[in-house]
């Protein structure tokens, strides 16, 4: 994913866009690949990887689904307490 990032400094506040190009690079996913190439990754150890963030992305969606539920069976049927 190949991703220009252009960051202007303005002023001689470096630090501050060093705290942009660091958002913008996070945000373009570009400093998580390159932690994810900085060693090699067997092949097993993707799978199981990828496989666990299905997983806890099916978790937090299925929490949002269960949250819902509850929410519109308290507006239908009135609270509880």
């Amino acid at each position: 994913m190949a991703t220009n990032v252009l960051v202007t400094v303005h002023d001689g506040h470096i630090e501050r866009a060093l705290k942009i190009l660091k958002r913008a690079m996070s945000r373009s996913g570009t400093l998580t690949a390159m932690r994810r190439h900085e060693f090699y990754e067997k092949p097993s150890v993707r799978r199981r990887r990828k496989s666990k963030k299905a997983r806890t992305q099916a978790r937090k969606i299925q929490k949002r689904i269960d949250a819902a539920k509850v929410e519109h069976e308290l507006r239908r049927y009135g609270s509880a307490a």
